[in-house]
């Protein structure tokens, strides 16, 4: 009996090389030119967050983020966790600026940080994430 045949392996083995077949599939499908054009990334924008540090002020939490685009505007979703709780605020951030965002935590929030986390549209239909952990002040 092989080492390697389907009936020696364990579900969790099995699982595990089915997953990494997919993910090896959807990589070299993602790749650039795989469909035969060349990809651009030089036009992609992406939301930073330049600083780790937010103010809070009542139930709102300030901080600063910045579009790394060179033209356009950063736009997409962003959304803070804090004490097992999500808050999802929509941006538009002009390509090269910094801009205060303000996202509202509620009057209990008691969090000393929160992780932020923006997915950027991009202009091929795609997103991109960043994310950063901030600390409140």
């Amino acid at each position: 009996m092989d080492v390697f045949s389907p009936a020696r392996l364990s579900a969790r083995f099995r699982t595990s090389l089915g997953l990494l077949a997919a993910i090896s599939a959807l990589a070299i499908l993602a790749a650039p030119g795989a469909d035969g054009a060349v990809a651009s990334y030089a036009s992609s924008s992406e939301l930073t967050f330049p600083s780790e540090e937010a103010h809070v002020e009542g139930s709102r939490a300030s901080f600063w983020v910045e579009c790394s685009g060179s033209e356009g505007t950063c736009n997409g979703t962003l959304t803070l966790t804090t004490n097992g709780k999500k808050h999802n605020v929509p941006f538009s951030v002009v390509a090269g600026t910094h801009q205060s965002l303000s996202v509202r935590l509620g009057p209990k929030s008691t969090a000393k940080r929160f992780v932020a986390v923006a997915k950027t549209t991009q202009a091929d239909g795609g997103y991109v994430r960043s994310w950063g952990l901030l600390e409140l002040r």
